[in-house]
């Protein structure tokens, strides 16, 4: 870069004049802030900020005329650099403080340019690296800490722990080192910025700049704290804003390292010197230090997270959260006190920036964050979540009521008790603009209580009543020239971390698939395959592409206080572009009154084509009773666990019923339930008279509730009438066609009735909805098509669903099933004996195990295995499908005791019986007049 001549000139005037270091501060400052007004305001401006000085406005004018002389060659920082060098090297005749003077050379390398200024443990210098040409910064221990050998060893410790980080966030130590008379000092970067403090009382920022900062300094503790590190004096003078919008964290002159164990046996370790604080002795700056600190007690990495919410608390008020007239008053708030809401200084602040403060500003160490991995996470999800409310244009997708009449499409809401008003195009929309400031200190309470486990659940119910409505009123009726006819909707965020939270969220996404899968001609994907990206990170155009829809509901929850703030976005994928979003901020009383009310009035207003069903379901919760829904919630949670129908799920929907009694959604829960343990060899007799009362409870409440409608069907499928069991199934596919469990099980009804082709073509209307569970849909084709007798090709579907999944295994009752319908009874053998082993034993699920035993009776070497297998069989305390027992004694040859077992079965009614028409198992049986009466008493054709 090249000077101009009247630039350098009058840079070195103002530095011959031998200005003091304050009056030159004051003169950059002032230049600062004048740049940045129109230059019809600076004559004003100057007049003011100078009050009467004319030789400090005289000074500023000449700089800054010098600077629109040659704006294209020179930016006013280098104007000021310039300057500040010219003024060091003019004035070394001035009287220096310091242990180092301007010009010495230290270990014939770092030469001294001028003092920086002083801290904990020592002063620090800027200085030139002769070596490779740098600047960087010196900082010396005083002589007093360098003949004091605790002091030295503390000093060398801090070298060693803070010189092994590296992280963008954190300033860099090149070395510890000594002068040849025995000054210890280290060397470290040099950083061309401000403190955090001036940068704050220079600029005037945004709540999206503040939670920038937030996120850089909480990442540079992370990486501090994971390597044992704890600063122990975060405040704004030990964080510096570099020019490029940087953060830094320095100054770990009180850092100590944490308990971890001693690399050495060493006694005198010194590691283990610096795990605790002697009680009362107090380090750190007042306003900023933790309660634990304040008592002068042992402290951890936690009580950085605190001093960081204090300084993030400053930030964005303008205030500190705790005062007093003494720095012994200020240690007394900070112990006793709650800081006053941030709501007591600013307008519509985000209240998960309230939460998340309030957090690390807990008392109790354990009740804050417990890594600043975490508060960094949270900081940053906020801060995404704020640039896209302010991000235009913006559509809202609630719906207010006014005066009393029935609502109208328009905002985003928020309800407080009856009354829905409209919020802003979303909290957080202040991130482009100044934060507003009180100027007096507001008296205000602690923060709200952090724990109503009921709270989330009745806003739930009213948040999927409005979201569904949004959603059909925005891709129907928004778009009737280009429909979108496919959507997505991805697994909320929980970010509140609280396991409450997360249940909701996920129950949040499931009943919102279940509620968008009613509406007609929109396609929805299957949880199984959208809940796949959890976490994934992807781009949503990419999320898009895989699932094959146009349009991703992505979402989040948080509690705060006594409220839910629930956010969501519906974007179109094809272009990116943002079609609905909302904020919802809501409280527990009265959202059960619009529950219902809001998708009626937008179908009643817009003259949607739903059926009395239709509106019903989208606008109704299922139950008007919290703690019922909770429950329900929790229950669908345990169903997608480890322990599935076997697990607690079944004890959470009885509670829920038990709560209200008209909850047709836990019925039909409970009723599946119990017909799936009677289909896995549970006991017909006891299970399938359970299904039918809560199955016919559910259709009495709700005669249109699909699911229970598929319910019915397997009961008439239980009865063997087998057209009524088809005219349940078609009207639950009509109720809903993007039910998975209705076509699944109408695939295989119609399979077990021989037509398999009409079978596969309903799992083909499957793939569309679950395309990312196409390896466990490929392996049920696979058994279909071996009912069909097709078994290479069943063989080629269960290849083709190890090739998409690498990861993903063919259970090995099926590929024995297929195998054994090929003849290869040793391979299938094989499979068997490992899916008993993997169910645990033959007393948990007998099924593997007498495909087991009827696949050695085919094998010579293997029948007294097999017979000592039956003999077990028999003997089992629980129940043991007779339709089953009948395939290994057609497999030993036994046909009488064989066809006793199908006539036991018949009376039974067991649910395996349902197979005997196309089940290859039972071939040795069809040559014989007592199993075709058999097959016509069921109604199946032989």
């Amino acid at each position: 870069m090249y000077l101009h001549d009247s630039v350098f000139e009058t840079v070195a005037d103002i530095a011959r004049e031998q200005m003091t270091p304050e009056k030159w501060t004051k003169v950059k400052d002032l230049l600062s802030q004048v740049q940045n007004l129109p230059v019809e305001q600076r004559p004003e401006f100057l007049a003011g900020a100078c009050d009467g000085d004319e030789e400090l406005r005289k000074e500023v004018e000449n700089l800054l005329d010098s600077y629109h002389e040659n704006d294209s060659f020179l930016e006013e920082s280098a104007v000021a650099e310039i300057a500040d060098f010219l003024n060091e090297q003019l004035s070394t005749d001035r009287p220096e403080t310091g242990v180092f003077q301007p010009g010495q050379l230290l270990n014939r390398r770092y030469e001294i340019i001028r003092q920086l200024g002083k801290g904990g443990m020592g002063e620090v210098f800027l200085a030139h690296d002769n070596r490779i040409n740098r600047r960087v910064t010196v900082k010396v221990l005083p002589a007093d800490f360098a003949a004091n050998r605790e002091r030295l060893r503390r000093f060398r410790r801090e070298a060693a722990a803070v010189s092994a980080l590296n992280h963008p966030n954190i300033m860099t130590v090149y070395e510890f080192d000594r002068t040849d008379d025995g000054i210890q000092f280290i060397v470290g970067e040099f950083i061309d910025g401000q403190t955090l403090g001036e940068y704050r009382s220079r600029e005037q920022l945004t709540v999206g700049q503040v939670l920038e900062i937030a996120v850089q300094a909480a990442s540079a503790l992370s990486a501090a704290h994971e390597v044992g590190i704890v600063h122990r004096d975060i405040k704004p003078e030990n964080m510096m804003i570099r020019r490029d919008g940087y953060l830094k964290v320095l100054d770990f002159g009180l850092a100590k390292l944490t308990k971890q164990a001693p690399k050495s046996s060493d006694p005198e370790d010194p590691t283990r010197e610096l795990n605790s604080t002697n009680p009362g002795a107090i380090m750190g700056t007042a306003a900023y230090m933790s309660p634990e600190q304040s008592r002068g007690t042992d402290i951890d990495h936690r009580t950085d997270l605190w001093s960081l919410g204090v300084v993030v608390y400053e930030l964005l008020t303008g205030q500190k959260p705790f005062s007093g007239e003494t720095p012994a008053d200020i240690l007394v708030s900070v112990v006793r006190d709650e800081p006053p809401p941030l709501g007591s200084y600013l307008e519509d602040i985000p209240p998960e920036i309230e939460w998340v403060i309030s957090k690390t500003l807990s008392k109790k160490p354990e009740g804050r964050y417990q890594t600043a991995g975490e508060l960094r996470a949270d900081f940053e999800k906020i801060k995404k979540r704020l640039e896209f409310d302010a991000r235009p244009p913006r559509l809202t997708g609630g719906f207010r009521k006014v005066n009393g009449s029935n609502p109208v499409a328009g905002e985003a809401v928020s309800t407080f008790g009856d009354q829905a008003v409209p919020t802003d195009a979303g909290a957080g929309a202040d991130t482009d603009e100044k934060i507003s400031r009180a100027d007096s200190k507001t008296e205000g309470g602690s923060p709200k209580g952090r724990k109503h486990n009921l709270i989330p659940v009745i806003a739930g119910l009213a948040l999927i009543s409005l979201i569904v409505g949004a959603l059909y009123y925005f891709l129907w009726a928004k778009t009737k020239n280009e429909r979108i006819d496919s959507i997505a909707v991805l697994p909320f965020e929980n970010l509140s971390r609280d396991q409450d939270l997360a249940d909701l969220a996920d129950g949040l996404s499931e009943n919102l698939i279940d509620r968008l899968s009613g509406l007609p001609e929109l396609r929805v994907i299957s949880k199984n395959s959208s809940f796949r990206f959890r976490d994934s990170g992807e781009d949503i155009q990419i999320i898009a592409s895989k699932l094959g829809v146009r349009a991703i509901v992505t979402g989040s929850t948080m509690q705060v206080g006594d409220e839910l703030i629930v956010r969501f976005e519906i974007v179109d994928t094809a272009d990116n572009r943002h079609l609905l979003g909302g904020r919802y901020q809501l409280k527990a009383a009265d959202l059960l009154k619009i529950q219902n009310e809001i998708p009626q009035a937008i179908s009643d207003q817009l003259n949607l084509k739903l059926t009395a069903g239709q509106s019903k379901r989208i606008g109704a919760g299922g139950t008007e009773n919290p703690e019922a829904f909770r429950y329900y919630l929790n229950g669908l949670v345990e169903l997608n666990g480890p322990d599935n129908i076997l697990g607690k799920s079944l004890q959470y929907f009885e509670k829920a019923v038990e709560l209200d009694p008209n909850f047709a959604e836990a019925r039909v829960e409970i009723a599946w339930i119990y017909w799936s343990r009677a289909n896995a060899s549970g006991n017909p007799g006891q299970l399938m008279p359970k299904v039918r009362e809560e199955t016919e409870k559910a259709l009495a409440l709700d005669p249109g509730l699909a699911k229970a409608l598929v319910m019915r069907a397997t009961l008439r499928e239980f009865d063997f009438d087998w057209p009524a069991a088809e005219q349940e199934y078609q009207k639950a596919i009509e109720q809903n066609p993007n039910l998975d469990f209705a076509r699944r099980n109408y695939a295989f009804f119609l399979s077990a009735t021989g037509r398999h082709d009409e079978a596969l073509v309903q799992l083909d209307q499957l793939s569309d909805r679950d395309p990312i569970n196409m390896s466990q849909l490929l392996t049920t084709r696979g058994i279909i098509l071996a009912w069909a007798r097709r078994f290479d090709d069943a063989l080629r579907e269960f290849q083709k669903a190890q090739a998409i999944d690498r990861n993903y295994k063919v259970e090995d009752f099926s590929l024995g099933y297929v195998y054994g319908g090929k003849g290869l009874d040793r391979e299938a053998a094989g499979h068997f004996k490992t899916a008993v082993e993997l169910v645990g034993g033959d007393d948990k699920y007998s099924l593997p195990l007498v495909f087991l035993a009827a696949s050695y009776a085919k094998i010579p070497d293997k029948q007294k295995e097999a017979r000592m297998i039956l003999s077990r069989l028999e003997r089992m305390d629980g129940y043991v499908s007779p339709a089953t027992l009948a395939i290994v004694y057609a497999a030993l040859g036994d046909r009488d005791r064989a066809v006793a077992a199908l006539e036991k079965a018949y009376l039974e009614k067991d649910l395996q019986l349902r197979f005997v028409g196309v089940g290859y198992e039972y071939d040795d049986l069809r040559a014989d007049p007592r199993f075709a009466d058999l097959l016509k008493r069921m109604g199946l054709p032989q």
